[in-house]
């Protein structure tokens, strides 16, 4: 199961770093669970950019992040 370690920033600009597991993920933030197999580390996809309505996911090698209008997950 994929585990992720988000730093986020709230909108006073104070971050925080948060453990998420892919079910805390797809419950927070707008996204399905087949998008989020690009940022699991145990499969070896290429870099890539999904671009969705709601919600882009992004992986380049060492730099996986999901991007919502109101924030963004590494």
């Amino acid at each position: 199961m994929m585990m992720e370690q988000s730093s986020d920033e709230e909108s006073c600009g104070e971050g925080m770093i948060v453990d998420w597991d892919k079910f805390d993920i797809m419950r927070r933030l707008p996204i399905n669970g087949r998008d989020l197999r690009i940022l699991d580390s145990l499969l070896s996809y290429p870099s890539a950019i999904l671009v969705r309505d709601t919600a882009i996911v992004l992986n380049l090698e060492h730099i996986k992040a999901i991007i919502t209008t109101d924030e963004v997950s590494l």
